[in-house]
């Protein structure tokens, strides 16, 4: 009995090893991804006052930093020079991280209910519209482009 006992205890130990193993790992993959876009993303507060400020649109971006699409979404779309072109002249860029305090309010004020999700504020926070994910950046900069 205490043989049967010990091996589930092992793997119960291997399993949570490589569950938070693989967790810190898509962690840093995450956030190399995000540092990789040389972009500044604001915190929500910030960005809607920026918005205000500027009489610009903000751009929120939903993600989580162990997020495998949400990786992606910044290597191919935030790093694209056209992309980060329009994103400086036309928008505020703010990012509200899954895990972060804000998030459960962010979602259930915009109904969000996954990532990555983008969406489109006035700076008094009024949603203006939401945007899919697209695939390509050239796609993604006709997006940003398009009237609300």
């Amino acid at each position: 009995m205490k043989t049967v006992i010990f091996k589930w205890l092992r793997f119960g130990a291997l399993l949570a090893v490589v569950y938070f193993g693989n967790v810190q790992i898509q962690t840093w993959m995450g956030k190399r991804a995000i540092e990789q876009t040389d972009l500044q993303f604001l915190g929500i507060e910030q960005g809607l006052a920026q918005g205000v400020r500027e009489n610009k649109p903000v751009l929120v971006d939903f993600s989580a930093i162990w997020c495998g699409n949400c990786r992606v979404m910044h290597q191919t779309l935030f790093t694209d020079k056209a992309v980060q072109q329009v994103l400086a002249q036309d928008y505020v860029l703010v990012r509200v991280d899954y895990d972060a305090p804000e998030a459960e309010a962010f979602m259930t004020r915009y109904n969000v209910r996954y990532f990555p999700s983008l969406v489109v504020l006035s700076g008094d926070g009024t949603l203006l519209r939401r945007l899919p994910v697209p695939n390509a950046a050239a796609e993604f900069v006709d997006l940003l482009r398009a009237p609300g």
